[in-house]
């Protein structure tokens, strides 16, 4: 996600609308982060999220290019191979 202006009460609206922040989440948000990606690590059984990993930035679409991304998702893909075998019977 890239915020798309620089107006802090609109990027409040917009992550109680499309993210569920509540007010009590937003105050302890730093405000100048303008990218964020968020990508869950799902136990091997089913699809069940057992933690997430988060990045942001302070770089407007720094997670928008196509070898970022497949990046961060190996990335991720290695933290969720471990996590199975290290912690799931």
């Amino acid at each position: 996600m890239s915020y798309s202006s620089d107006n802090l009460e609109e990027k409040q609206k917009a992550l109680k609308r499309d993210w569920g922040f509540t007010d009590h989440d937003l105050k302890g948000l730093s405000m100048d982060r303008r990218s964020m990606l968020a990508v869950p690590i799902l136990a091997t059984r089913g699809q069940e999220a057992v933690g997430v990993v988060y990045l942001d930035s302070d770089r407007r679409d720094l997670f928008e290019a196509d070898a970022v991304q497949v990046a961060i998702l190996t990335a991720c893909g290695g933290i969720s191979n471990y996590v199975s075998r290290r912690y799931e019977k």
